[in-house]
């Protein structure tokens, strides 16, 4: 199996539980990428698909997002697939009312999401989000929750599920990543 964890705005691969999830997944025998994406110098949508391109998904990817890391997932997902499953974890597809993210996160976040579409190129999906966030609201993850018709674990006074909230280690959602990875796939998805 192979795990892809992509940061947010201004995030980096060294940040949150990033290290720690990708470190918890290779001892399971996961191929664990953490790409650097542009941010917050360069950062759109499309220079973020190209940072991604050389990245190839299959029936044996798992995806995990966080923040605008989900919801360039979903972008992702509009155009390729199919893949395990996805991971989004304070997801949001909507401005949040901070000048300084919304202006970063426009190129994202514009325009209609083809939620169908992106059903389609994933087998399975999970959202988690804090029920006290203050960057993302909580109404903005459920949105996505309800977009895909999948579950939303919600984590009471987990607030931006980040470093700063004490996010530096996530053993629910290493255990969610486990789980997508030993769920029955169906008939029509090889196994490797």
């Amino acid at each position: 199996m192979k795990a892809i964890i992509i940061h947010g705005t201004k995030g980096s691969p060294q940040g949150n539980w990033f290290p720690w999830l990708a470190g918890q997944l290779q001892t399971q025998g996961f191929d664990v990428q953490v790409p650097h994406m542009p941010t917050p110098d360069g950062q759109n949508l499309q220079n973020w698909l190209a940072a991604f391109d050389r990245i190839r998904l299959d029936q044996n990817t798992i995806l995990i997002g966080h923040s605008m890391g989900a919801g360039f997932i979903l972008r992702l997902l509009e155009h390729g697939g199919p893949i395990c499953g996805a991971i989004l974890v304070a997801p949001f597809m909507a401005a949040l009312g901070l000048p300084e993210y919304d202006v970063l996160n426009k190129s994202f976040v514009e325009g209609p999401v083809d939620w169908q579409k992106i059903k389609s190129n994933s087998r399975e999906f999970r959202v988690i989000a804090g029920d006290d966030d203050p960057y993302v609201p909580f109404m903005a993850s459920k949105q996505v929750a309800d977009g895909l018709g999948c579950p939303l674990t919600v984590i009471p006074g987990g607030k931006h599920l980040n470093a700063e909230s004490g996010y530096t280690e996530f053993p629910i959602l290493r255990d969610m990543v486990l789980d997508l990875a030993k769920a029955e796939k169906p008939a029509y998805v090889k196994q490797a």
